[in-house]
C-alpha cells in the first residue's frame, strides 16, 4: 500500500512539474512573438495585412513592371518575411523603401505522400508552392511548384514500424535561382 502511494505522489508530482512546463513554454511563446511584433515597423504591418486581409484573383497579365518585391512565409509567428531567401535576392529586385514594394512572394512548404513502403510507412516528398502577387492590382500573376528529391526506393526497418521515408528539401538557393530566372524576363 506504501508503495501505491509513492507511485500515486511521484505521478501527481511529475503532473504538477509538466503543467507548469507547459504553461511556461506557452508563455515564453507569447512574449517571443510580442518581441517578433514589436520588431516590425509599422509599414511592414500594414503592407503584411494588406496582402493576406485579401484573396486575390489569378491574373497572368498582371505582372508589374520592374517588380520590387517581398517574400513571405508562415512561421513561428503567424506570416513572416522569409529572410533567409530575400537576402539571396539581387540588389535590382529588392527594395530598400518599404512603400516601393509592388510584388509580394507567399512562400508555402508542404509534403505530399508518393508511395508506400513495405512496414506501412509513407514515401514523403518535400515542396515549396510559390505565388507572385501584383499588389497594385491584387491578383496572382504567377504560380510555380519546386519539388525536393525523391524518397529513397526502400527503407531498412522494422516491419510494422509505419516509419517514413522523405526525399530532399528544397534549398533556398533553388528558390532564389526560380525567382531570378522567372523575372528574368521582366525589363528593369
Amino acid at each position: 500500500m506504501a508503495r501505491f502511494i509513492s507511485i500515486l505522489i511521484f505521478v501527481a508530482i511529475v503532473f504538477v512539474i509538466s503543467s507548469i512546463n507547459e504553461a511556461f513554454s506557452e508563455n515564453k511563446a507569447k512574449k517571443e512573438k510580442a518581441r517578433y511584433e514589436a520588431s516590425l515597423s509599422q509599414e511592414l504591418k500594414d503592407l503584411r495585412s494588406k496582402i493576406f486581409q485579401n484573396y486575390y484573383i489569378n491574373d497572368v497579365n498582371s505582372i508589374p513592371s520592374k517588380p520590387k518585391v517581398i517574400i513571405f512565409k508562415e512561421g513561428k509567428y503567424g506570416t513572416e518575411i522569409f529572410e533567409e531567401v530575400y537576402k539571396l535576392l539581387p540588389e535590382y529586385i529588392k527594395s530598400k523603401d518599404i512603400n516601393v514594394v509592388n510584388t509580394a512572394i507567399l512562400y508555402e512548404h508542404g509534403e505530399k505522400v508518393v508511395g508506400e513502403y513495405t512496414n506501412g510507412g509513407s514515401a514523403i516528398k518535400h515542396y515549396i508552392d510559390l505565388k507572385f502577387v501584383n499588389l497594385n492590382t491584387k491578383s496572382i500573376f504567377h504560380n510555380k511548384r519546386i519539388e525536393g528529391g525523391n524518397p529513397p526506393q526502400s527503407i531498412m526497418v522494422k516491419p510494422g514500424s509505419h516509419q517514413n521515408g522523405y526525399g530532399g528539401r528544397v534549398s533556398n538557393i533553388e528558390v532564389t535561382d526560380y525567382i531570378k530566372e522567372f523575372l528574368n524576363g521582366v525589363e528593369y
